[in-house]
């Protein structure tokens, strides 16, 4: 009895679950042209958005390359005419006080008096000595005319005489002695006289000249 009472009970269940089936309204299924514009749809975005990366990804390499032609600079070249001589080689001018090879060397010359203290109106014998190549020797005391002086070839050695003047402007007079050889180089050395005063003085034209 109570099998008949299970099997009634569950009879019951299976008419109310198929009656509320029928009474729920059914979704309409999707059709198939639905389906078919969905999956076109889909390609199509992918598609472009596959594009784009692509295009994107070109266009970064293409400005990249652009700015590195860009910086490099573009080097130009003078076209030089077919009968243009070469450019000659620089001169380096020669610094002050070296001389040239080919002039010979500087002579060399001393020069010397007997006594370096003279009074005013003396004359001062001077004696110079040269090198061989030496050819002329003058003497100069910046106030008159320059002063030869003569080769004594027995001696080897240039004399001369040099006037003090009777008023002298300072207590020590400066002579200049010159040598020079035959390629015009020159030597200078000086002298230099101690006036000695006069123990009796007398009136002379400081304006007066001798000849």
């Amino acid at each position: 009895m109570k099998r008949n009472v299970g099997a009634a009970h569950l009879a019951a269940e299976s008419t109310q679950r198929d009656a509320t089936m029928e009474d729920s309204p059914r979704k309409p299924a999707p059709s198939r042209e639905l389906l078919i514009s969905a999956a076109i749809a889909g390609g199509l975005v992918l598609i472009a958005v596959t594009i784009g990366v692509l295009l994107s990804s070109c266009g970064g390499t293409d400005r990249s390359s652009g700015d590195q032609v860009a910086a490099q600079p573009v080097q130009s070249r003078a076209v030089e005419p077919a009968d243009a001589k070469p450019a000659p080689p620089p001169t380096h001018a020669e610094p002050s006080g070296v001389t040239k090879p080919t002039q010979g060397p500087i002579p060399d010359v001393t020069a010397s008096v007997a006594d370096t203290i003279a009074a005013p109106g003396d004359s001062v014998e001077i004696i110079a000595r040269g090198t061989p190549d030496v050819t002329e020797v003058t003497v100069w005391d910046g106030i008159h005319d320059k002063q030869a002086l003569a080769y004594d070839a027995a001696a080897k050695l240039w004399r001369g005489a040099y006037r003090m003047p009777l008023s002298p402007k300072r207590e020590r007079v400066g002579l200049s002695v010159t040598a020079k050889n035959g390629a015009n180089r020159w030597r200078r050395v000086w002298i230099f006289l101690r006036v000695e005063p006069e123990e009796s003085g007398c009136d002379v034209d400081p304006d007066s000249t001798a000849s």
